[in-house]
């Protein structure tokens, strides 16, 4: 199946952009590249509440899968 991103609408864009990053940002903390602080820090970067829960989820998303 196939998946053309581009017709996304921009939230959802942005969704993905987020999940992206903690993605990242779990992954420095696995890897001892950042420290566990470091995820608050970056969901501090983050004014929308909403962009901040989509953070969060995304977070605790990649810690299960990371085991961390």
């Amino acid at each position: 199946m196939k998946y053309n991103l581009s017709l996304l609408d921009a939230d959802a864009k942005y969704d993905i952009e987020l999940d992206k990053q903690a993605s990242f940002a779990v992954w420095k903390v696995k890897h001892g590249l950042a420290p566990v602080e470091s995820l608050a820090q970056a969901r501090e970067g983050f004014q929308d509440p909403r962009h901040k829960a989509v953070f969060d989820e995304s977070v605790t998303k990649y810690r299960s899968v990371m085991s961390i």
